[in-house]
């Protein structure tokens, strides 16, 4: 039976309603998911989201359709973790990791699509990013080298739709690359004519981005930085301290009762200093993970903290982490009377109350905090918009162009196209009458109506799907498992 929520109001935007190629379009319209999974792998989001545009000329409307997190079994997220880290050095492991990481995503996106009530085929492509660094081929004198297809690859083939993955913008520097995308689409969700405004995105890692007025650096200008742990040292002490039963703080309740040991607190953070230490991103969740975070636990302990108390700690220093690199980018980068007017707080520390209210206690009052909600976002959804978003400035750039004329676009990405890319493109060279579109430089965003739910990924279903052709010569899905996995089913 479908969720009650799911929300009938979609089948207006997802029915069999696409421009047919045959007929000339007047306007932009097409129904896109982004789907991405952090680099602990612990969940899969989805976004569901319409765009629409009258004219080239004319801004770009969004509408967030429904969102759902999907949580990685353990059974499942651990082997792979596992499988992930011996890929880097060991080629046999490669292909088998790229062929899981496609087939979990694949069936998350049945079954988003199944409890939102929408059909994949009706949807334009799913732009898609997994923040896990993983060679794609084998050497090329490795017997298996033929059978390594990249994790994208293995989604259209699976279930038939254009896939856009491997986002990059147009410096082509590999160092900072996904906080650079990651200021491009704040700025194209925040900007404000003649405010400064600031977005902090709390995730596994958390990431700060100035975004100045119009009036004052111009359009299409942002200061992104990566500036330490999100969530990440929380859910470690909360997975420790309840032996995997519980994964996240939510809302902060566990840290609210405990108390703070402020010792702690200057010790760590005195210690590590992130903003200056900005290693390149397949370091990240080994500085600011595991390591981390079992040091302050064992500290915690050595202290006789109880586990509210240790909980409580830790995100206090998330908090004040954060703080401290806002004050340090704010004044490296901007005038002494500079005024920041908005500070969106996104991700999925934006829930947590404690780091919420320790940094609205920090900040002027004349700093106003907002949430994502306040501009028609569920604060959850923003990572999968922003591959909605990612794939959508790739696929309008690459559909409307010649190969032989250099992009202009501000992202690039890997298309593996689907059953309707034609169609598609098609649709969008009728949209832009043979000329090529700008790239997308704001996003006016339309208010939602649902409410986002969580759910597991069904691992019986998981491995009772039909395997896709494309694996049918390795065998089964159960086959390409880690032998830990299969043991477990």
């Amino acid at each position: 039976m479908y969720r009650s929520d799911s929300g009938a109001h979609m089948k207006e935007f997802i029915g069999n309603n696409a421009p047919s190629s045959n007929e000339p379009a007047s306007s932009l319209d097409l129904r896109v998911v982004g789907v991405c999974a952090g680099p602990t792998l612990g969940n899969i989001d989805c976004a569901l989201v319409h765009y629409h545009q009258d004219t080239p000329e004319s801004l770009l409307n969004m509408r967030l359709l429904n969102h759902q997190v999907l949580p990685v079994p353990p059974k499942i997220r651990a082997p792979l973790l596992n499988l992930l880290h011996d890929a880097q050095t060991q080629p046999s492991a490669i292909p088998r990791s790229h062929a899981i990481l496609g087939d979990i995503i694949s069936h998350a996106l049945k079954q988003f699509s199944y409890e939102s009530q929408f059909s994949l085929s009706n949807i334009s492509f799913v732009g898609a990013y997994i923040d896990i660094e993983l060679p794609l081929r084998l050497p090329p004198t490795s017997q298996e080298a033929d059978a390594s297809l990249g994790w994208s690859t293995m989604i259209a083939s699976e279930t038939g739709i254009t896939i856009v993955s491997d986002f990059d913008d147009r410096s082509g520097k590999l160092d900072g690359r996904e906080v650079r995308l990651l200021g491009l689409t704040n700025g194209q969700l925040f900007r404000h004519p003649t405010k400064l405004r600031v977005c902090l995105d709390i995730d596994d890692f958390a990431t700060i981005t100035f975004i100045p007025p119009e009036s004052i650096i111009g359009e299409g200008t942002t200061i992104s930085r990566r500036c330490g742990p999100g969530n990440m040292l929380i859910d470690y002490a909360m997975r420790y301290s309840t032996s995997n039963q519980v994964e996240t703080d939510g809302g902060g309740l566990c840290a609210a009762r405990g108390s703070i040991n402020y010792s702690v607190v200057y010790k760590f953070l005195h210690a590590h200093d992130y903003i200056e230490d900005d290693p390149p991103v397949n370091m990240l969740t080994e500085m600011f993970g595991d390591h981390e975070a079992q040091g302050l636990i064992d500290e915690c302990l050595f202290l006789g903290m109880t586990t509210d108390d240790t909980i409580a700690t830790i995100t206090h220093i998330t908090a004040q982490n954060l703080v401290r690199q806002y004050r340090r980018l704010l004044a490296a980068h901007f005038a002494g009377d500079a005024q920041v007017a908005d500070l969106f707080i996104c991700g999925a520390g934006a829930k947590n109350r404690n780091i919420v209210d320790c940094i609205e206690a920090e900040l002027p009052g004349a700093v106003v905090t907002r949430s994502l909600e306040d501009i028609g976002i569920n604060g959850e959804a923003k990572n999968a918009v922003k591959y909605a978003q990612l794939g959508l400035s790739t696929v309008l750039g690459q559909a409307s162009r010649s190969f032989a004329v250099d992009s202009w676009s501000q992202v690039r990405g890997k298309i593996m196209c689907g059953k309707k890319w034609e169609d598609m493109s098609q649709h969008i060279l009728r949209f832009a009458d043979g000329k090529v579109l700008p790239p997308l430089s704001r996003v006016v965003v339309e208010g939602q109506s649902f409410s986002p739910t969580r759910s597991s990924i069904s691992i019986p279903e998981l491995l009772s799907d039909p395997v896709p052709s494309i694996l049918m010569q390795r065998g089964t899905i159960t086959d390409i498992l880690p032998e830990e996995v299969r043991m477990e089913l």
